[in-house]
């Protein structure tokens, strides 16, 4: 058999009524659940955990991550430096001059890259130079 056909409204009244019948039936709204972004979780690690960056003196070694963060002692400020290498070991040092080099190579570092370099004294400073060097 086939299917009824709808008849057609007549008049303008039997459309208008038609009209309301659509209108006033309930729309289905899709249901939408908010996303859950979960925090990433971190190990808590004192700064005692790590090793002081001079312990690599004169070595070559490749840096993975770099996190920097203003710490006050008393009465002044100080960007502490914390590296983690290659091998997972992590180094901190407080030295200005460390940390403005470290800042560029920050932006290796947040592109996922790693960069090799060798750490040594000029004067009596810590500074990074070339592997080659």
């Amino acid at each position: 058999m086939m299917p009824a056909k709808k008849s057609k409204p007549t008049s303008s009244m039997e459309a208008v009524e038609e009209v309301e019948k659509v209108a006033h039936q309930p729309k289905e709204i899709p249901e939408v659940k908010p996303e859950v972004i979960e925090p990433e979780v971190i190990d808590y690690r004192p700064i005692t955990s790590f090793k002081n960056l001079t312990e690599l003196l004169n070595k070559i070694f490749i840096i993975k991550s770099i996190r920097q963060e203003q710490r006050k002692f008393s009465d002044r400020e100080a960007i502490l430096s914390i590296i983690e290498l290659d091998n997972g070991e992590q180094y901190y040092s407080f030295s200005s001059v460390v940390a403005k080099q470290l800042q560029e190579l920050k932006q290796f570092t947040d592109e996922g890259k790693r960069v090799r370099v060798k750490l040594i004294k000029r004067k009596r400073y810590l500074t990074f130079t070339s592997p080659e060097a």
